[in-house]
């Protein structure tokens, strides 16, 4: 069978995730990730020759829906709490162009049981090949480098990157932002150099929200995470030491990790780095990808 992921755009969050499924999957079957922003860049007929498409979030189904082929039903993805809490409750949803859901976050599950079709869980995952450890790119002198990346602007209220900002002003580290409006976008290669280039990555998201992906390419890259208890995967950096993991996004909680992780110097850093990247297999596509694209298949001859 042939499936496609419809994500909005190429290397943005929802492109990462369509591609390492599609890379890393193991069957008979094959995928294509599409890129879309407006309803325009689509027509029913370039969707004909699939069997079953995914779409990355539920705002971009919506989007398209009079630009599916006629009877032909979908999956929609739950990206976020938002689309969990508001956009999966829009009564606008026609469910029966729709033959499953999927979704990312445990947390999540009450919420998209609600809905009246299949829902599967697959929590975000990067692929296992694209990130690697770059000894030369490592700071070795100067300030301790603390990253962010990401997009601000469709999260507001959710990040916390101006506090982030001034702890680490307050901790006497510096902080690079890679902000996509801003800073521009980055491809592969270029934001391997950029986790790399860090001494720790820092995510301060409220609670009530995914796995950031950075956080997940910065594992695979061997840098230490700093991050809030957002998401999934804080449970396994806490494993490795408690000052990894902030239990709120305050600007007194986030200073106080970062004056520890400082004070550890890069040679423990870089040993904390390693030990993250050793287990973080977990956070990888090779295994999810094959049992969701088989789900799919299943899905497919089910619309």
């Amino acid at each position: 069978m042939k499936f496609a992921f419809i994500a909005d755009v190429p290397w943005w969050c929802l492109s990462r995730d369509g591609t390492g499924i599609a890379d890393a999957q193991k069957t008979e079957h094959s995928w294509d990730v599409l890129h879309a922003r407006e309803p325009a860049d689509f027509q029913p007929a370039d969707l004909e020759d699939y069997d079953l498409v995914r779409f990355g979030s539920v705002p971009i189904f919506m989007m398209y829906l009079n630009h599916l082929p006629q009877g032909r039903r979908s999956v929609i993805s739950v990206c976020s709490f938002r689309d969990a809490e508001l956009d999966l409750q829009d009564a606008r949803i026609p469910w029966d162009r729709v033959v499953g859901v999927v979704y990312n976050d445990m947390r999540q599950a009450p919420m998209v049981e609600r809905a009246p079709v299949k829902a599967f869980y697959l929590p975000g995952k990067v692929a296992r090949s694209q990130w690697s450890v770059i000894p030369d790119k490592r700071p070795t002198s100067g300030n301790i480098r603390v990253g962010w990346a990401g997009s601000e602007a469709a999260w507001p209220g959710v990040k916390n990157v101006d506090l982030l900002e001034q702890a680490c002003e307050l901790a006497d580290v510096e902080f690079v932002r890679q902000r996509r409006e801003q800073e521009g976008l980055l491809d592969a290669t270029q934001m391997e150099r950029f986790y790399n280039s860090l001494d720790i990555y820092a995510a301060a998201n409220i609670e009530l929200s995914c796995t950031p992906v950075p956080v997940l390419e910065a594992m695979r890259c061997g840098v230490p995470v700093m991050t809030t208890r957002c998401g999934e995967v804080w449970p396994l950096l806490r494993a490795i030491h408690p000052a990894l993991v902030v239990d709120r996004p305050s600007l007194w909680s986030l200073t106080a990790s970062l004056e520890v992780l400082k004070s550890f110097g890069r040679p423990r850093l870089l040993q904390l780095g390693y030990a993250i990247r050793e287990m973080s297999g977990v956070v990888t596509w090779e295994r999810s990808a094959t049992n969701f694209t088989e789900v799919m298949a299943h899905w497919a001859r089910m619309a």
